[in-house]
């Protein structure tokens, strides 16, 4: 796992984590825009490295190593924590670290319902075939990357991630992210919002998104009509800043 930091360390800080196939470079235009009043801390996480390959062995080891990164960095005080996706995962665990003080929490299409075993394995299948197609050079599969998964800004990164990205790591992704996740009550001081799209990938997170209100009455959540997985960070990044903005203040 690589950190990358951005902005004033003395200003508060905020955590960014990318989820499944993205790059860490996915919230470079939220980096932009917040880096101006927080110190902006973005892990890279482990199986998604660009410069040399890491393995992934599930989401809790990743919530780990972020969590002693920022008691070393900055004493554990966390304003703002976002995770999307995967990242959304692992950024839920963080929540419920007692050593670490989290004021708001940001969840955008978290993976946090648990889904059939034969669902992981059709989900394994589907993305090994994705990361063969795509080292192939298949152009088909690229294309379908750009539209579905990230944007072109940083398609040439995502590709690295993927060059580097072992089924070993794919499968402990998925067997991680997809199990069953024990939603809890929270600081009743910790705001929380999750953020999640209406089309059928989202299923899940919109079922994971009412359990988390109902442990933690203080969540607000968002529907973003028309929106898959992750869309509105990758491709609407303007409207997502905007939905923050609003839940920040």
């Amino acid at each position: 796992m690589n950190f990358h930091t951005f902005g004033n360390k003395q200003n508060k800080t905020m955590v960014l984590i990318h989820g499944l196939f993205h790059p860490w470079q996915i919230w470079e235009p939220i980096i932009d825009h917040y880096s101006k009043s927080y110190y902006v801390i973005v892990p890279e996480l482990d199986s998604h490295t660009q410069d040399a390959p890491t393995e992934f062995i599930s989401a809790e080891q990743e919530a780990e190593q972020i969590k002693a990164y920022l008691l070393d960095n900055v004493g554990g005080q966390v304003f703002a924590l976002c995770g999307v996706n995967m990242g959304g995962r692992i950024a839920a665990i963080l929540a419920g670290i007692p050593e670490l003080n989290i004021e708001n929490l940001v969840l955008d299409g978290a993976l946090l319902s648990s889904s059939p075993r034969f669902v992981r394995a059709f989900v394994k299948k589907l993305f090994g075939v994705m990361l063969d197609q795509t080292r192939a050079g298949n152009q088909s599969a690229i294309d379908s990357i750009k539209k579905e998964m990230v944007p072109e800004r940083c398609i040439n990164e995502c590709l690295k991630v993927i060059e580097n990205l072992s089924k070993g790591s794919l499968n402990n992704i998925i067997d991680s992210c997809y199990s069953k996740f024990k939603i809890t009550a929270y600081n009743s001081s910790m705001n929380i919002l999750y953020m999640h799209g209406t089309k059928p990938n989202e299923s899940y997170a919109k079922k994971a998104a009412h359990k988390l209100k109902q442990k933690n009455p203080q969540a607000k959540l968002r529907m973003c009509e028309g929106m898959g997985q992750a869309e509105l960070l990758g491709y609407q990044e303007r409207k997502w800043i905007a939905e923050v903005n609003n839940f920040l203040a």
